[in-house]
């Protein structure tokens, strides 16, 4: 016997995270269950939660001393699958009593269960299980299936209840149970049908009880005892997990003792799935955009120190341009990674330019860049571009503007108008001849390109003695 436990001991140990005070408390319930089952005359067991997904592992048996056990061979070991023991499942996830239940042994038998959790504090540990062979009756039973269900009962409970046809209920995506004063089961739909075949129920559910179809720990005696004038107020809402299900779960309590209970069952697994694997696609696609922007910037890093080796000012100012048009490009990739969503704002995306463009040119302590105005959203592609576009106007600014001076300042001004966007970039520089610019470069390039073919909008450039002012407008 003191091996028994033993076993019991170890598979506690071995297959699950139980603390030694819930193992003890297992080993006290197996001690008090030799009793049940000579007092029962049926076999119990004692299951735990398993490692394996919809599953529990029975750690403990008893069998009946007159030989009258349901099983030819041991269980202990092995594993209770959802799909055959929905009872043993529900009572380790929602730690409430499962009465009386339909399921199917390791060795292919029908039984009805009992199924009692087993509690450390408030933490459901285990569950007891006492099963009686039932394999005569499900037989029976399927003889007179088609007598399970009263229409007529139905039909005057739902014609009563919503004034609506009897079809009605079955449209209806949420599951419908209305239970009597007595818990008796006296209207459902097609969607509880769908919900408790899916959690593995074999049985009808005119068959079961309320105590037996509940979410929750809330018992019928529980709500038989709420008193009248509370009815009104009384209405539960809750979310439950069940195994790898998700469902909303609604109960209302009513003065009609035919209309007891009202519970509405909305099945969100299919909805917490997509969910969960948005999620999952959102943590990879920003990893992705961290990866680019740690090779773009490695990039950025490499033709800088081209750069210093450079003996031509020229080369060694095309290295340096092509790089923190890199970074620009680096910069959008930069905050996605931060970010689940594809929109930027792209006041955050051109203040990270901005601080670029100062750590990288020799004159920036003479020079300032302001911005301000108002910041608006832009998807990753504008904002790539109007990255690009403004990186390569203050990249001009600090190599042409400012020539001879001892100090100046560029202002990057934004603007809103309705569904137009303009983006403003105003130097105090010695400015340059419209007509003379050489519009065969690169940068210049770039921006009349980006400015009417992926913006697809319009580009001002005025220039004097006093400054530059350029001004870009598009729509988002």
């Amino acid at each position: 016997m003191l091996m028994k436990y033993k076993i019991t001991e170890n598979l506690c140990e071995q297959q699950s995270s139980l603390t030694d005070s819930d193992i003890k408390i297992i080993i006290e319930t197996s001690k008090a269950a030799e009793y049940i089952t000579q007092i029962e005359t049926c076999d119990v067991f004692i299951d735990i939660k398993s490692n394996i997904e919809n599953s529990a592992l029975v750690v403990f048996e008893s069998r009946p001393s007159d030989g009258q056990s349901l099983y030819k061979n041991s269980v202990v070991g092995e594993l209770a699958l959802r799909v055959n023991e929905p009872g043993v499942l529900r009572s380790l996830e929602l730690g409430i009593h499962t009465k009386n239940i339909h399921a199917k042994t390791q060795e292919n038998i029908w039984v009805k269960q009992n199924v009692i959790p087993i509690k450390n504090g408030e933490n459901t540990i285990a569950v007891l299980i006492t099963e009686r062979n039932i394999s005569k009756e499900i037989l029976t039973d399927e003889k007179i299936k088609s007598l399970s269900d009263d229409n007529e009962v139905l039909t005057s409970t739902l014609m009563t209840l919503l004034n609506y046809e009897n079809d009605f209920k079955d449209e209806m995506k949420e599951a419908i149970l209305i239970f009597n004063s007595e818990g008796k089961l006296v209207l459902k739909n097609k969607s509880a049908d769908n919900i408790y075949e899916k959690l593995g129920f074999f049985e009808s559910l005119n068959e079961l009880d309320y105590n037996n179809l509940r979410f929750d720990e809330i018992t019928l005696t529980e709500i038989n005892e709420i008193n009248p004038k509370e009815y009104k107020n009384f209405l539960l809402h809750k979310k439950v997990t069940i195994g790898n299900n998700y469902f909303e779960v609604k109960k209302i309590v009513t003065d009609n003792s035919e209309n007891k209970i009202i519970m509405i069952i909305n099945d969100l697994t299919e909805i917490k799935n997509k969910d969960d694997e948005i999620i999952s696609k959102s943590v990879a696609i920003r990893e992705i955009h961290h990866r680019v922007k740690n090779n773009l910037q490695t990039i950025a890093s490499l033709l800088r120190l081209q750069s210093r080796n450079c003996i031509g000012d020229e080369a060694k100012l095309a290295l340096l341009e092509s790089g923190n048009r890199i970074l620009s490009i680096a910069t959008t990739h930069e905050l996605l990674s931060k970010q689940i969503e594809d929109n930027i704002s792209i006041i955050e995306v051109l203040s990270t330019i901005k601080n670029n463009m100062l750590r990288c040119f020799s004159n920036s302590n003479k020079v300032s860049i302001d911005i301000s105005g108002d910041d608006f959203i832009v998807n990753s592609d504008k904002s790539t571009t109007i990255a690009l576009i403004v990186n390569e106007l203050f990249q001009n600014s600090m190599e042409h503007a400012f020539i001879g001076r001892d100090k100046g300042s560029i202002k990057l001004i934004l603007e809103s108008i309705g569904e137009y966007k303009i983006v403003k970039v105003i130097d105090d520089g010695i400015g340059f001849d419209i007509n003379d610019t050489r519009k065969d470069s690169l940068g210049s390039k770039i921006v009349s390109s980006y400015v009417k073919d992926k913006l697809k909008g319009n580009l001002i450039i005025d220039s004097n003695r006093s400054g530059t002012s350029i001004i870009i407008k598009f729509i988002v």
